[in-house]
């Protein structure tokens, strides 16, 4: 199984499994901040909000830190505890919170005015079944139109990305194909039945949208399934094989690379997105999202 992903630039957790408390940490107005909170986690059950910013863990300050850098204060061995002080507007909270083994599943799925939006953080091993599940049951529910977000998505199986690309596309058709020195050596193709085929579609990509995020994406802009929005892809489609060396070395040689169904070099061009919709700072900081407006004002 070829595993697609952007390595130490965008690490991704294939199996959605980690011990902590449930909370999903970035940086908003420089400040570490609760982006959101997994339903049933420890910190939902703590009455962690989305929103909070985190001000210290274990007693120690974190302002200022990375949001990589405050997950690793607050991740940990399942059973044991950590100390979060937390702002919430003026208010300062303290909370002790007992870390658990934690899954998020790596497809989110919704309806909402007809429209089926479908969130994939990462393509792993349960992806492409929890995608054809969505797709029913936006099918069931009679949607008018599909808005599947792929921002920040660093990558994972390509049997996954294959999975998810059949969901639009014709059994037999090509996904990707892999060449290396100038020839063809493998070419994924979709199977499968096309549930979502013919719906109007709309993809958000991002510049952390990678590998297997933009396999799925130039394969349904290559054939007109689904309009691409946001930003220009990372540009990651390699295939690595790593060679042990001597004094536990290892060195990672690239022996392929992938390209879309109309032969666009993912990693020299990356995906461009149909219509460009820039997020900026400040509407990161606001929590304002005009890339996920276009999109539903396209999908309705």
């Amino acid at each position: 199984i070829y595993t697609l992903s952007l390595h130490d630039a965008l690490p991704i957790l294939v199996d959605g499994e980690v011990s902590g408390i449930g909370a999903e940490i970035g940086v908003r107005n420089l400040q570490p901040t609760v982006l959101r909170v997994l339903d049933d986690s420890p910190a939902k059950k703590a009455g962690l909000k989305t929103g909070d910013i985190f001000v210290a863990v274990n007693g120690t300050s974190v302002a200022g830190e990375t949001a990589s850098g405050v997950a690793d204060k607050v991740t940990g061995e399942a059973g044991t505890t950590v100390k979060l002080t937390m702002r919430r507007g003026s208010e300062s909270l303290d909370f002790s919170i007992t870390r658990a083994q934690i899954s998020d599943p790596s497809v989110r799925w919704s309806v909402s005015d007809d429209v089926g939006i479908l969130t994939i953080s990462r393509f792993d091993d349960n992806t492409g079944s929890l995608a054809r599940k969505a797709a029913k049951e936006f099918i069931d529910k009679g949607v008018k139109s599909v808005i599947v977000d792929l921002r920040n998505n660093g990558g994972g199986y390509l049997t996954a990305a294959q999975e998810v690309a059949s969901l639009w596309l014709d059994s037999g058709k090509t996904v990707v194909t892999e060449k290396s020195r100038g020839q063809v050596t493998e070419t994924v193709k979709a199977s499968g039945n096309p549930t979502l085929k013919g719906k109007k579609t709309i993809v958000l990509v991002n510049g952390s949208s990678a590998s297997a995020s933009e396999i799925v994406a130039g394969a349904l802009k290559d054939y007109q399934a689904a309009i691409l929005v946001g930003e220009k892809t990372f540009g990651k489609g390699t295939v690595q094989k790593v060679i042990n060396l001597s004094d536990d070395r290892i060195l990672k040689v690239t022996v392929a690379r992938w390209y879309t169904p109309q032969y666009r070099n993912i990693t020299k061009e990356g995906i461009q997105p149909n219509q460009t919709v820039k997020m900026s700072q400040d509407d990161n900081n606001a929590g304002r999202d005009p890339q996920m407006v276009r999109a539903k004002e396209l999908a309705s």
